[in-house]
């Protein structure tokens, strides 16, 4: 029988995002985020994220046939006594071929540091392992979750389902790189990987 995990909070954040960035009303559930506030902005462009972030950003130069939903997201990295003073930001941007929300969602995140506690939990590869693949020269690990997912729409009862999961992460550079497909098949999330490009 298969497991079926907790959505973490990184995937609610996603989702969540998702729906906002598409424009719909309704809030992702799925588990408790993080305490404490995470600040939100939202740049038109990549090179505007990037100029904000102030680090080289990736973007993908091959969408798979996805579109990007909403703009580019910039959420500031929880502080912690040993990160006091940082200036961490994780860079996200979502991508589906619908508007439906989490339906056939990828997530595609960035860290501005690969040591400090931006990604919380998700910097270690959560589910089974199921591939390790090389991408721009460093090992990658993917990993599959089943996960129980819930979307609420306004004040109405949530609506769950259990969804499959795919996470490829690396480090390169001191930057952390993550992509989530909700509904995806391995070889999207690892060609999505291995089109990504400097942002000018």
């Amino acid at each position: 029988m298969r497991s079926i995990r907790t959505a973490t909070a990184g995937l609610v954040l996603a989702v969540g995002l998702s729906v906002a960035s598409m424009g719909m009303v309704g809030v992702a559930s799925a588990a408790p985020a993080q305490p404490g506030p995470r600040p939100i902005k939202v740049y038109p462009t990549w090179h505007a994220a990037q100029k904000a972030v102030g680090f080289q950003l990736l973007k993908p130069a091959n969408t798979e046939g996805l579109k990007r939903r909403g703009g580019i997201l910039v959420v500031a990295c929880l502080r912690r006594p040993r990160t006091v003073g940082s200036r961490n930001r994780q860079v996200t941007a979502l991508y589906s071929a619908t508007r439906r929300p989490g339906g056939d969602l990828v997530a595609f995140s960035q860290d501005s540091r690969s040591h400090a506690p931006c990604l919380g939990p998700l910097r270690r590869p959560r589910g089974k392992v199921i591939a390790r693949v090389h991408v721009d020269g460093v090992i990658a690990v993917l990993t599959r979750a089943h996960v129980r997912l819930c979307l609420r729409r306004g004040s109405g009862k949530p609506k769950c389902s259990t969804a499959v999961i795919l996470q490829l992460s690396w480090a390169k550079n001191r930057h952390f790189y993550r992509i989530m497909g909700v509904g995806q098949r391995p070889v999207l999330i690892i060609g999505f990987a291995r089109n990504l490009v400097t942002v000018k």
